[in-house]
């Protein structure tokens, strides 16, 4: 995978996970600095195609809330 695509893959996980109603409840609802493994497993109830698309490139992601007031402070880490 290249850095681009690695890139654009973060960008379409970041926009799911904090558009998507359940998992913006799991972030805010737990303190800051909680993990959340992003695995095809994870998100294929609620995000399908991204689940494809992770599973496709056999990745993994991490999401972390580390600011209790927006989605703006949520970090997406790459774990290898």
């Amino acid at each position: 995978m290249t850095k681009e695509a690695h890139v654009q893959l973060l960008g379409e996980i970041r926009s799911e996970i904090s558009q998507h109603m359940q998992w913006r409840r799991k972030l805010f609802d737990h303190p800051d600095n909680t993990e959340f493994e992003i695995t095809p497993e994870s998100v294929e109830d609620t995000c399908p195609s991204l689940a494809k698309k992770i599973r496709a490139q056999s990745l993994k992601f991490v999401v972390v809330k580390n600011n209790g007031e927006s989605l703006d402070g949520v970090i997406l880490s790459f774990i290898q």
